[in-house]
Parts: structure tokens; C-alpha cells; sequence
């Protein structure tokens, strides 16, 4: 048996999953998505993006890992890298950018992987928050979204006409790889949020807020709702990368811990 070591009150396998979290998803998307899982890194390859992190290659390797991810992705997919303390060898995120990779264009190089394993508190009683279960909840959770990030007018109604599709693919996958929630305040759809799914715990995402609702405690009710699932699920553990300036002090102050940071390049 692997002995279990715990550090300031977090076990080794936690920790790893706040840094590699997409070592331990659980897909379930129809083959949109596929993980290329291997010792040297973990390359997520979806339509449109791809994920590179987990890296683990010696000295002089890292031009030879980069040909391996463009034999893996298409030239014209997004790729992101996401580089935490356990990448080796030491340097290669200048390596990297030596190679061409380079800096996220809205600046957000840095990231907290944080984590929470205790019950978040001081949830206002006012919030209602419930999983997505219809195609309304869907729907109002992409309003709340468009709303809270100002997208234009004519990119809502390009993505509105995905809205019953989308749907569907959720359907099928909730519950074996992702979960959402939607949040109201006086009956009024205030937040929505989701997580996506693995054995260790919950890894956040897509958590949005209401211009005019911020302030109330919505962000802390998306927090407490997907707590709970992930408790119901045995496996009692948030995770998530967060901006080091701007949601990592909110999710501290909520209680997660800081884990590690990760750096965060662009490019193929």
C-alpha cells in the first residue's frame, strides 16, 4: 500500500490534483474530446482548444516534446499550457517561450491552484440555488454568463442557436463528467456555475455573476451547491485555477488553500 503523506492538512493525492487536474477527469463527451495520457505529459485535445500540462521530460527534451503535442494537435486549435512546480525539467517555461510559445494575451501568465476540504460558510439565506435540471436552467445560466463577461449582441444570438444542442451533450454527461448550477435572488436567475468531475473531488469552472448581484453572496452560494455535490459524490475536495489578482483572493477569503501556481503559455 502507498503510504498517504499529508501536509498542512492536505494529502499528497489532493495536491496533485489542484496542480494536474486533468489527470484525474472523468471524460464522458461522445469522443469530442480525447486525453492523450503519458509519462512525458497530458494533452487534452477538444474541437476548438487543447489542454498541455503534466509535463515530465530530462534535459535537452523539451524541443522533442514540443514536436510530440503538434504531432497531437491541429495547428489551428488554441492550445494552453499550464506548467506547475512538478514540470521538469527546471526551466522549460523558458524553454518554451524560447521555442515561440508565449504569454497569455490577457495577461494572466500566473495561476493559484487553490483547494478547499472544509464546508464553505456564510451562505445569505436569500440565495436559491439548484442544479441544472431543464432546458430553461440551461438557458438562463448562458444569459447570466453573456451578461457577466459583455458579449455582443451578435455573438449571444450565434451561441443561442447552439443552446438546445448544448443542452443535450449536458444531459448525457451530467453527472458521469460535469455538473451545473444556477443561483436566484428574489426569484431572479443571479449565477450559474459548473464543475467537472473525477474521483479526487470537483475541478471549478464557468462560475458567473450577475452585475447586478454581485455583492449578495451568490458567489459563495455556486461555492456551498457544488460543495455539497461533491460531498454526496464521497469525494469532499474543490479544486481550481484562478486568477492570482482578481478570483484567488475572493476564494481564499471563502476558504480554499493555495496549493501552487501555475505559469500559463499559449501556442504550438
Amino acid at each position: 500500500m502507498t503510504e498517504t503523506h499529508v501536509r498542512d492538512g492536505v494529502t499528497n493525492e489532493l495536491r496533485e490534483f489542484a496542480e494536474l487536474p486533468v489527470r484525474h477527469l472523468t471524460w464522458d463527451d461522445g469522443g469530442k474530446i480525447i486525453r492523450h495520457l503519458q509519462d512525458r505529459f497530458c494533452a487534452v485535445v477538444a474541437p476548438t482548444r487543447a489542454v498541455v500540462t503534466a509535463m515530465n521530460v530530462g534535459n535537452g527534451e523539451v524541443p522533442s516534446l514540443l514536436d510530440e503535442v503538434r504531432d497531437l494537435v491541429p495547428a489551428d486549435v488554441h492550445t494552453d499550457w499550464y506548467i506547475g512546480p512538478s514540470a521538469c525539467p527546471n526551466g522549460i517555461v523558458d524553454e518554451l517561450k524560447a521555442l515561440g510559445l508565449g504569454e497569455p494575451a490577457d495577461s494572466r501568465g500566473a495561476l493559484h491552484a487553490l483547494l478547499l476540504t472544509e464546508e464553505p460558510r456564510g451562505v445569505p439565506p436569500e440565495v436559491e440555488t439548484h442544479e441544472v435540471s431543464s432546458m430553461s436552467d440551461h438557458a438562463d445560466a448562458a444569459e447570466v454568463r453573456w451578461e457577466a463577461f459583455g458579449l455582443p449582441l451578435e455573438q449571444r444570438e450565434h451561441e443561442r442557436g447552439f443552446l438546445v444542442t448544448s443542452y443535450q451533450e449536458y444531459q448525457r454527461a451530467k453527472d458521469r463528467s460535469t455538473i451545473s448550477f444556477v443561483t436566484t435572488v428574489e426569484g431572479k436567475v443571479a449565477g450559474a456555475a459548473s464543475a467537472l468531475i473525477s474521483d479526487r473531488g470537483l475541478f471549478l469552472i464557468g462560475g458567473s455573476i450577475a452585475p447586478w448581484a454581485r455583492g449578495r453572496g451568490v458567489y459563495r452560494a455556486l461555492i456551498a451547491a457544488r460543495w455539497q455535490y461533491a460531498v454526496q459524490r464521497g469525494t469532499p475536495a474543490l479544486a481550481v485555477h484562478a486568477a492570482q489578482d482578481t478570483s484567488s483572493p475572493i476564494l481564499r477569503r471563502a476558504g480554499f488553500k493555495h496549493i501552487c501556481t501555475m505559469r500559463h503559455l499559449e501556442g504550438l
